[in-house]
């Protein structure tokens, strides 16, 4: 079987996928927050050093697993910036990787297809991006998907949810956002994909390193409320001090949250399922398959 290494590029973090085999799932982290970073709707120089510098380092850990070439590909930040899809075409030119910007369509779907394979149909998904927010639904015949930009990234600026934060903001990010992010189309069972819902199940149990039983778990609007309440006292930094699968997310951690809340009331759900898993292990099975994107359909 072939192997591959896709890289998931976002606004806050790289996340390196490797898939040996079809089946043994490898992966990094590498903070970036090129989000953080932009100024005047433009990546910085800065960030792209920074960004290629990670590339690199993810090319020599694909080698030592017989994979010489990458497969890159740009979510949200690089979609919204105005440099966004240039300057990944010169990251892959100066690293030698492969790949492009995808739609939200397609990170939506590919999300979506990912929950599926593990929590099977009738099911929605919510991926919270550092930028934007993705819906995919299916329920008998109906079916949804849209993509806002209501990323933790966007949340954060836009409500001051830098911890420590009120917990009346908190009230009034969720009110406002859970309408705005109302769908149509909601079945029995909800997933959240993205780093926010992890996150929110390691701080519950005190996980300090990701661990695949992470996957699935369930969680509770009012277990939320407690992870909420304990870290909007502190500080960015404490935050990351919880363990290294915190590294460089104390910053958009909490508007993440608030988010998660929110999509949570927005379905009239007080519980929802989280999937470890996003686009890039749906995308790296699809070009596992000898498949591109193309044929990509919901």
């Amino acid at each position: 079987m072939r192997n591959i290494a896709v890289v998931d590029a976002g606004s806050s973090s790289f996340i390196l996928t490797i898939l040996l085999d079809s089946t043994e799932i490898i992966e990094k982290v590498e903070t970036v927050k090129i989000g953080s970073k932009t100024v005047h709707g433009k990546i910085p120089d800065e960030a792209i050093a920074e960004a290629a510098a990670v590339l690199k380092k993810f090319g020599s850990q694909a080698r030592e697993f017989g994979i010489k070439e990458l497969c890159v590909f740009g979510t949200g930040i690089f979609r919204e910036a105005k440099n966004g899809r240039e300057v990944l075409e010169c990251l892959l030119a100066s690293t030698g990787c492969k790949g492009r910007v995808i739609t939200s369509k397609e990170e939506a779907e590919l999300s979506f297809r990912a929950a599926v394979r593990d929590f099977g149909w009738n099911l929605a998904v919510f991926d919270v991006g550092g930028i934007s927010v993705e819906y995919v639904a299916s329920k008998g015949a109906e079916k949804e998907i849209w993509s806002k930009k209501l990323g933790a990234v966007v949340v954060r600026e836009r409500f001051e949810l830098v911890p420590p934060f009120r917990v009346r903001a908190v009230k009034e990010a969720v009110q406002r956002l859970s309408l705005e992010l109302q769908p149509a189309v909601v079945p029995d069972r909800v997933a959240v994909v993205g780093s926010v819902g992890v996150l929110a199940v390691a701080f519950l149990e005190g996980a300090e390193r990701f661990e695949w039983s992470l996957h699935g778990k369930k969680l509770k609007e009012a277990h939320l409320d407690v992870v909420i309440e304990k870290v909007s006292r502190m500080m960015p930094y404490q935050i990351e001090e919880r363990g290294e699968l915190f590294k460089g997310r104390g910053d958009l951690f909490p508007a993440g949250l608030v988010i998660l809340k929110a999509a949570m009331r927005s379905v009239g759900l007080s519980e929802i399922t989280v999937s470890a898993k996003g686009f890039r292990h749906e995308l790296a099975r699809v070009l596992v398959e000898g498949n591109g994107l193309d044929g990509l359909r919901f």
